[in-house]
C-alpha cells in the first residue's frame, strides 16, 4: 500500500509543477510529508497501526478529485456536483477528522524506551509529521463545511 501512494503522491506533486493552476504549498506539504512516511514504511516496516491509519485517509481523495474534476468542467451547479461534495464532506470527516483523537489517544502508550529504538524516521513521523497533517486536514475541512454551507445556504444572484 505504501508503495502505491508513494507513487501517486509523487506523480500528483510532478503534476502541479507542471500545471501552474494546480500549484498549493500546502498540498506540496501535504504531499510531502506523506512520500516521507511512506518512504519511512517501505524501508523499516514499523508503526503499522499508524501506517494503517494514515492509508484509511485516503478513502476520501476519490471524492475530492471528483470534485476538481466536475469543478474544472464547470458542473458547479449540477447534483452530480453537490451529492459528490457532500460524500466528500461525510468520508473526509470519517477518514481525516474522526481519526484524529484515535491516534492521539495511542501516543500515551509509547512512552517508553522502546519507542526510541524505532529510529530517527519513525519518531519524526510520530511526533512532527503527523501532527502536521492533522492540522492541514481540519484546516481542510474547515474550508470544506464553509464551501458546503455556500452550495447548500447561501442564494445565487440572479445576473439578468
Amino acid at each position: 500500500m505504501a508503495c502505491i501512494s508513494l507513487g501517486y503522491t509523487a506523480a500528483d506533486t510532478l503534476m502541479m509543477a507542471i500545471y501552474a493552476p494546480l500549484q498549493d504549498w500546502k498540498i506540496v506539504l501535504h504531499h510531502s510529508i506523506s512520500m516521507w512516511g511512506c518512504h519511512n514504511i517501505i524501508a523499516g516496516p514499523t508503526l503499522q497501526y499508524f501506517a494503517n491509519m494514515v492509508f484509511l485517509t485516503e478513502l476520501s481523495t476519490p471524492f475530492v478529485n471528483m470534485r476538481l474534476i466536475l469543478h474544472t468542467l464547470g458542473h458547479r451547479r449540477s447534483l452530480q456536483y453537490k451529492v459528490n461534495g457532500l460524500a466528500m464532506l461525510l468520508v473526509f470527516f470519517l477518514c481525516r477528522v474522526v481519526t484524529i483523537p484515535i491516534h492521539f489517544r495511542a501516543i500515551p502508550h509509547m512512552k517508553t524506551g522502546e519507542v526510541y529504538k524505532l529510529g530517527t524516521g519513525a519518531l519524526i513521523n510520530i511526533s512532527v509529521l503527523t501532527p502536521t497533517m492533522c492540522v492541514l486536514n481540519i484546516f481542510w475541512f474547515i474550508k470544506m463545511c464553509k464551501g458546503a454551507y455556500r452550495v447548500l445556504y447561501v442564494p445565487k444572484m440572479d445576473t439578468e
